[in-house]
């Protein structure tokens, strides 16, 4: 259950009705972690930075790759909100987030996530990006592609954080995605959560 309110459209402030309106333009909906966010408008400035790097995430590596690695990122980060939103994304593609083949840039991509995530209790909670796994990503991406993809990672690891300690309310749309209590045990290498 959320720990703070929602921004109701009808007393928000004229530029948080302004961003609200956009939303429901450009995406057709409003949904809990942007009614939060519109509780302040410096906050959810700073979180929409979210979808350009997404965008160029995409064009790098493509769709059914970025929802992978974000699914990896939030799943490995303990957002539900997040890991059930990139659990649609996944299930659109056809993929199951427990049991599938990840292409190359993938598999990549989920061990950088894997690595990238709440930080290893090895390396005092920092991060712990191997020297293989970094020369594995240096031969199939360029400098500038990198700084996109941790970026990516880096804005994700705060969406996941702020849904995470406020508790945002996953959205109606989400839950059917949400993992039944009998189902096995989900495997860490596709970098799901089952």
């Amino acid at each position: 259950m959320s720990r703070v309110g929602h921004a109701d459209y009808n007393t928000a402030s004229p530029a948080a009705r302004g961003a609200w309106e956009a939303e429901m333009r450009d995406r057709g909906r409003v949904t809990n972690m942007k009614r939060t966010l519109l509780l302040s408008q410096p906050a959810y400035t700073a979180y929409m930075g979210w979808y350009p790097l997404w965008n160029e995430l995409e064009k790098l590596v493509g769709h059914r790759a970025a929802a992978v690695f974000a699914h990896a990122i939030s799943a490995r980060n303990g957002c539900v909100l997040c890991t059930l939103y990139f659990r649609r994304e996944l299930d659109a593609a056809g993929i199951a987030p427990a049991a599938f083949s990840p292409s190359q840039d993938e598999a990549l991509l989920i061990r950088l996530a894997e690595s990238m995530g709440n930080g290893n209790i090895e390396s005092g909670g920092r991060p712990e990006v191997t020297e293989i796994l970094w020369t594995d990503l240096k031969a199939r991406f360029s400098d500038s592609d990198l700084v996109t993809i941790v970026g990516f990672a880096g804005m994700m690891i705060a969406v996941n954080a702020f849904n995470s300690t406020l508790g945002v309310d996953v959205d109606e749309d989400l839950e059917r995605f949400m993992p039944r209590l009998d189902a096995g045990p989900s495997t860490a290498t596709a970098g799901g959560t089952g």
